[in-house]
């Protein structure tokens, strides 16, 4: 594979990754807000950090 195809690939797979780990996160927000109970406003920054 040319060093064009691998950075192609690296920058696919980034754009398909980055909207699933943003869903993943933003499923998990409830359950990281009642275990530091912290009201759903503030756990918004994690989908922000974690992108």
């Amino acid at each position: 594979m040319t060093r064009t195809g691998i950075a192609v690939t690296a920058m696919l797979a980034g754009t398909l990754l980055a909207p699933l780990n943003s869903s993943m996160v933003a499923v998990a927000l409830a359950p990281i807000g009642q275990e530091f109970a912290l009201p759903p406003g503030t756990t918004t920054w994690v989908v922000t950090v974690s992108t």
